[in-house]
């Protein structure tokens, strides 16, 4: 609902970008009156997000314990750490792992990977490798690996061009597993049935 409203707005013609940030970014100096507006205004929409979820029975994990059962694996990822060292040391209880990130400059990445992977491992069985026999499964597999690898390639360009290639490898995941979405739809009516297209 809120992420949907923000992406009409950011994609609709004539957009330029958040105002708020646009006015951060032209007016550095935090102690200027429109730097003060503008972190009025951040407080505020955190304070009326964080309302909506807990009407939702939702909490920030940093504030409250995750309640999970046992076998449910809940990890914590905190990121951003490149701008800010957190105060407090992050909650693992119940051996549940946590990472600690920025997506920016790959801190911490390469040991989130890992777990990722050895508990995919364990989970699926790392024994043998999969039959992927359907020519079409086999490409959708393919660009997502290629996307994800792409991704840790250009994080360090911009994280924008990061959350692109993860976009594109969670679309092609998303077509393996069966999830159909808008596009698609609309794709196969024109293609197939639209006269003169």
């Amino acid at each position: 609902m809120i992420v949907d409203g923000i992406g009409q707005e950011s994609c609709s013609p004539g957009f330029r970008g958040c105002p708020f940030i646009n006015a951060a970014a032209e007016y550095a100096d935090p102690d200027h009156p429109v730097r003060l507006v503008v972190d009025a205004h951040r407080r505020w929409f955190k304070q009326a997000i964080e309302d909506f979820l807990g009407e939702l029975g939702l909490t920030d994990s940093s504030d409250a314990p995750v309640e999970h059962g046992a076998e449910t694996p809940v990890w914590t990822v905190r990121n951003k750490i490149d701008l800010q060292r957190p105060s407090r040391p992050l909650d693992q209880s119940g051996g549940q792992p946590g990472f600690e990130i920025s997506a920016k400059r790959g801190d911490g990445l390469p040991d989130m990977i890992a777990a990722l992977v050895g508990f995919a491992q364990a989970y699926f069985g790392g024994g043998e490798g999969g039959l992927i026999g359907r020519t079409r499964q086999r490409k959708l597999l393919q660009e997502a690996v290629a996307s994800l690898g792409r991704s840790i390639e250009v994080v360090g360009e911009g994280e924008e061009l990061a959350a692109e290639e993860l976009r594109a490898a969670a679309h092609s995941l998303g077509r393996l597993l069966g999830r159909v979405d808008v596009e698609d739809v609309l794709d196969v009516i024109f293609r197939e049935f639209c006269v003169g297209k």
